[in-house]
């Protein structure tokens, strides 16, 4: 990265602090520019790496997960990262230190660092897709890759650039590198097992061409979307793989036969049950929470009350009463489908689905379900996450009835 040895940093937790031997006023400059690699270093799961001038709280700009997220530590290469001089603002007197700080434990490496001159604005890699990847695919399905990009602007007399594809998010590689096929045209072709959860996946591509005045680099994303094969069963005959028990009370829960399928009987006095996930459940790519639902002799009050509320989120809850979604009167299975966008605070990974009311006597669920969206238009599954509550609920046909076989 540089003709001399780059500064080797081995900690669990550390703080470097350089020093000019004058103070540097800071007008005239725009940025503050080192290389960094990662080495064998790690993170926990907040990483953090600071950068601090004139030891001043404010002037912290935060490189893993704060707003200039300059560092990839799983990128094992040397990384320019610039941090313009307005992120430490006010500064307003000259530069006495400059102070790295973080949690990384292992050894990693900085080199070049400096104040960039404002006379030289930087140049930058531009680049564009000629032919982009899908916004989304299948979970544990293949992708197939036939992806074209131009690099616009290469500084003509450097050498050839080199552009990579960081794979890692749908499983595939960290550093694969894009053939050249043309004046500043580079292509990815092959074929990608997804092997990776559902949810919301980026595609980094990393240009880099050496200067004279030094690297030029720069990185293009593209978001896809990962969308689930199946339902994810919570309860159908018996708990799903990933789904267990929680927190009950006022009830008791039995399985029951009826018309040869198991359906959970809820022997209610006011009552809370609660399904857990053994692994969070990531909700982009479902469409819906859907469960069946016989009232059997169960009874409310003048105004009865079933609820359902995601993640302990009482603002979003669900009242499945409301607009007739539920009917006592009805003695038949009623499937009850609810869009994930009702829970319009869902911002994270499912931990837990809990049912509560004021039902008393006998009542029964089954076919408890996270309903897969099975679309390959990304935007229905991203509008989940916008606060948009449907006008009502909708009622599918009923079930075999547990008390009578005929209907």
């Amino acid at each position: 990265m540089s003709a001399g040895a780059p500064l080797a940093v081995e900690t669990r937790g550390f703080t470097v602090e350089l020093l000019p031997s004058a103070p540097v006023e800071p007008v005239g400059y725009r940025a503050l520019r080192f290389a960094f690699h990662p080495g064998d270093a790690t993170v926990g799961s907040r990483g953090a790496f600071s950068v601090q001038l004139n030891e001043n709280s404010r002037k912290i700009e935060p490189l893993i997960n704060g707003f200039f997220r300059g560092i990839n530590m799983a990128r094992a290469a040397w990384q320019t990262v610039e941090v313009p001089l307005w992120a430490f603002a006010p500064l307003e007197e000259p530069i006495e230190s400059n102070r790295f700080f973080g949690n990384l434990r292992g050894t990693f490496y900085l080199d070049d660092i400096e104040l960039v001159s404002a006379l030289f604005p930087p140049l930058r890699l531009v680049a564009d897709w000629q032919s982009a990847l899908p916004d989304s695919t299948l979970a544990r399905a293949d992708l197939v890759l036939r992806e074209h990009l131009r690099v616009t602007n290469p500084v003509s007399d450097g050498p050839v650039p080199e552009v990579f594809a960081d794979l890692s998010e749908l499983g595939g590689e960290t550093e694969l590198a894009l053939e050249r096929v043309g004046a500043g045209l580079y292509q990815l072709i092959g074929t990608l097992s997804v092997d990776v959860p559902n949810g919301l996946k980026s595609v980094r591509i990393h240009l880099r061409q050496e200067t004279p005045d030094g690297p030029l680099e720069t990185t293009l994303v593209k978001e896809l979307v990962v969308l689930p094969v199946v339902d994810q069963v919570i309860f159908a005959d018996q708990y799903g793989e990933n789904w267990t028990q929680g927190f009950t009370s006022n009830v008791e829960v039995d399985e029951q036969v009826f018309a040869g399928t198991w359906a959970q009987a809820l022997v209610a006095e006011a009552f809370t049950l609660e399904y857990k996930p053994l692994v969070p459940v990531e909700p982009v790519g479902y469409r819906a929470l859907r469960l069946a639902f016989h009232p059997g002799d169960a009874a409310g009050d003048a105004r009865p009350v079933f609820n359902v509320v995601v993640n302990g989120d009482t603002p979003s809850l669900v009242s499945l009463f409301e607009g007739g979604s539920l009917d006592l009167a009805r003695q038949e299975w009623q499937v009850i489908e609810i869009p994930l966008e009702r829970f319009f605070r869902l911002d994270g990974p499912i931990e837990s689905i809990r049912l509560f009311g004021n039902l008393r006597g006998t009542f029964y669920l089954d076919d408890v379900r996270l309903v897969a969206a099975r679309t390959s238009a990304p935007t229905a599954v991203l509008q989940q996450r916008q606060a948009v509550i449907p006008a009502a609920f909708s009622l599918a046909q009923n079930y075999p009835n547990p008390f009578n076989s005929a209907t």
